[in-house]
């Protein structure tokens, strides 16, 4: 199973959690700027993206921004050519049909007098 952002969610970029004592992002990671004061000088805070692993415990003690989804399998590509082109081109055409079209294209000996 794996685990994604519900839709709901999907609108708020600096949605952020805590897991572990790490604070990760939900939809994209981020950096934040703080200003500094007197006393404190200004800090960038860069905020990663939640792993698979993190967004599962996240999903496990029943955070509301969450959800477990099952994954869609692809089909294996199969070969059209083979399916749809007949092995014969010209299967199902008349015989006569045929032997006009062979006929029709021989060409005459054309006689070159002087």
């Amino acid at each position: 199973m794996a685990y994604r952002v519900k839709k709901a969610f999907k609108n708020l970029p600096e949605l952020t959690t805590v897991v572990d004592g790490k604070r990760v992002a939900l939809n994209q990671s981020y950096t934040h700027s703080t200003k500094g004061t007197p006393t404190k000088p200004p800090e960038t805070i860069t905020v990663p993206l939640a792993t698979t692993a993190q967004l599962r415990a996240i999903f496990e003690r029943g955070d509301p921004c969450v959800e477990q989804y099952e994954e869609a399998k692809m089909e294996e590509p199969r070969n059209l050519v083979n399916e749809y082109v007949p092995k014969n081109p010209f299967e199902g055409v008349p015989r006569e049909l045929l032997e006009k079209a062979q006929s029709a294209g021989k060409k005459k000996p054309i006689k070159n007098e002087p």
